[in-house]
């Protein structure tokens, strides 16, 4: 399964995307198919797709559980729970209840609560962090004033952009906590 930041060039969100949209699908087929194929109905049919794609979907989960707690890029998440709201309405309309368990709706409603307000590092302030302590260990080398005054401005623009991202949290709790997680 693809869940780290990069694969062979396809940005994360487009993976993690891509695995939901699968996993959905392969899913709704199986069921179909494990209804028609042994002609059963209603809880025989659940019961039937649970013994065949019980393990998987649970490997799939926990695998989507990881890759979201270790998440920074909050367009991926907001993608992915478009993705399932929109598939969740699909099942819905097309009678397939395999989805509709409670882990699977356990799953779902941790995915979408969890993620609505992140006070975790932002990506963008790891990558400022990233970008200047590689600035500042060449600037060590070959010592360059024009750099250092560089670098202060970009670290005040940052600092703006933090204090920003902070005002749009609805405690105060987190919009005093947020800016310290992230300088």
């Amino acid at each position: 399964m693809l869940l780290r930041e990069e694969t062979a060039g396809i940005p994360m969100r487009l993976c993690s995307a891509v695995s939901i949209t699968l996993c959905w699908i392969t899913v709704c087929r199986e069921y179909l198919f494990l209804s028609d194929f042994f002609m059963v109905a209603g809880n025989s049919a659940l019961d039937l797709f649970n013994s065949v794609m019980g393990k998987t979907l649970s490997m799939f989960l926990k695998n989507m559980l990881t890759y979201v707690s270790d998440c920074y890029d909050s367009i991926a998440i907001f993608l992915c729970i478009h993705i399932i709201l929109r598939f969740k309405a699909i099942t819905a309309k097309r009678n397939i209840p395999a989805l509709d368990n409670s882990d699977m709706q356990m799953w779902i409603s941790v995915f979408v609560e969890t993620r609505v307000l992140d006070t975790r590092p932002h990506y963008i302030t790891r990558r400022y962090a990233e970008f200047s302590s590689a600035i500042v260990s060449i600037n060590q080398t070959f010592p360059n004033e024009r750099t250092n005054a560089l670098l202060g401005q970009l670290q005040i623009e940052v600092e703006n952009f933090v204090l920003k991202m902070a005002a749009e949290f609805p405690s105060r709790k987190d919009q005093l906590i947020f800016p310290h997680q992230q300088l």
